[in-house]
Order: C-alpha cells, then sequence, then structure tokens
C-alpha cells in the first residue's frame, strides 16, 4: 500500500468537556535502509504536544522499526517516549527462527532491564502493525468481521482484534473521501484506555492511507487527521470530489 520514501503528517485535537485545543503533531515516514547487510524497510513515527500544550501533558515520542521487505515483520524496534513525565526505552531484536524477542528496556520504573521473551509467527510491534494493517484487503472482509493481530508491546504479546465496521463517506480538508472505518482494540497505556473504542477512518483505495483518528484517551478524547502526504504509491480514487 505504500512506496518508500512515503511521509504522512497528522495534526492531534484534544478534547475534554468544555477543553478544545490543537495540541501536537504527529509524522510517519519509510523509506529502505540496509539493516545488518541485507535490504530493509525503515518505519519511523515521531510525536509530539505543542509548546502550549506542554503544561498539561508534554509528549515526545519516537518509534523506529527495521522491518524484512516481504511480510513486513521486524528486525528491530526501538521505542523512545516521554509521556507526561513517563519515559520509556525499548530496543527489541526479533528472531522469528527461534521465536524470541530480546528485550532491553530502561525507564522511569525500569534500569537498563534485559530479557527474553517468546512470540508469534506473526507477531508484530505497534509501528510495523500499522503498516502491515495498511496492507489488509477489506473487500476480503464484511462489516462485523473480526481480523486477528499479535503485538508485541513492552515486554508482553497481546492477542488484538482489528474490527471491520464499515464503509462510509467522510469530509476532510474541504473533500470528500470514500472511507474504511476499523476500530483496532487498544492495550491499557500511559494516554489510551484498554479496549475497542478507538476508530480509524483509511482511504478505500489501495494506498490506504489513515485519514482520521478518534479515541478517548485516559482524560479526554482524540482527534488526530492527516494533513499532508508525498510520495504515495497509488492515485486517490478514494477522491469524490
Amino acid at each position: 500500500a505504500f512506496l518508500p520514501g512515503e511521509r504522512v503528517t497528522y495534526r492531534a485535537g484534544y478534547k475534554w468537556g468544555f477543553i478544545r485545543m490543537n495540541a501536537g503533531e504527529a509524522l510517519f515516514t519509510t523509506d529502505t535502509v540496509l539493516y545488518e547487510g541485507k535490504p530493509a524497510l525503515h518505519f519511523v513515527g515521531t510525536g509530539k504536544t505543542y509548546p502550549a500544550y506542554d503544561s498539561f501533558y508534554k509528549v515526545r515520542d519516537k518509534f523506529e522499526t527495521y522491518s524484512a521487505l516481504d511480510d513486513l515483520r521486524p528486525y528491530r524496534y526501538i521505542r523512545d517516549t516521554y509521556e507526561g513525565g513517563y519515559t520509556v526505552y525499548n530496543n527489541n531484536r526479533f528472531d522469528y527462527d527461534k521465536g524470541l524477542t530480546y528485550v532491553q528496556r530502561k525507564g522511569v520504573k525500569t534500569i537498563n532491564m534485559h530479557d527474553t521473551m517468546a512470540i508469534h509467527d506473526c507477531t508484530y510491534d505497534a509501528l510495523s502493525m500499522i503498516y502491515n494493517a495498511r496492507s489488509i484487503d477489506f473487500d476480503q472482509y464484511r462489516p462485523g468481521d473480526n481480523i486477528p493481530i499479535s503485538i508485541f508491546l513492552d515486554e508482553e504479546v497481546y492477542d488484538l482484534t482489528i474490527h471491520y465496521l464499515r464503509k462510509e463517506v467522510i469530509k476532510h480538508n474541504r473533500k470528500k473521501y470514500r472511507c474504511v472505518v476499523i476500530s483496532p482494540t487498544l492495550v491499557s497505556g500511559t494516554i489510551f484506555k484498554e479496549g475497542d473504542e478507538m476508530k480509524v477512518w483509511i482511504t478505500d483505495d489501495k494506498n490506504r492511507i489513515p485519514l482520521l483518528v478518534e479515541s478517548p484517551l485516559v482524560v479526554g478524547h482524540l482527534r488526530a487527521e492527516a494533513q499532508d502526504w508525498e510520495n504515495v504509491r497509488h492515485p486517490f480514487t478514494s477522491l469524490v470530489e
């Protein structure tokens, strides 16, 4: 669904009661690199709050994944995040032949922890799963179907689900797009609530760009909208007008 060189920028808004504000922005990029001598995809996702929002809840997140070109399974996953004073650094290496991931973790409550965890054949990290989910052919499914996924997050494998809800046309940046609406199950963390209340509107074309994301947070509600995209692979046939 994508090409190396693709860049998608998002603006995130925050709502809590009568409080509404532009909270921050995120950028997702993909490129090809050499990883330990073999060609790989390099996914990077960064997110930050605006200075005006920092005093309320400061976020500085960076996620990186080096993945196989064919099935997108990760070789290495790095998480370096600061969320409201809570810091986490993960450096995970995946070995699917042995069914293991090697974990290095340090943060507020953990000092340089090393461990080995079992994974499935189809376990992805959070970032590579986003791109893998974009490759799903939703025409093979019907509204109401559940698509199983496996994600390694921190030191645990979570068997979760993508719920395929429906198709609908939405207005985005003064244009209309046909979209597939999905609801991925979330794991409770420092920002998101556990459950399947997040909704994602993905362009109903071969690009499958997530245009809109809405989700309740631990405090308040998030709305993230794609603002710009570059080097997409396919024509936007989902564009109505």
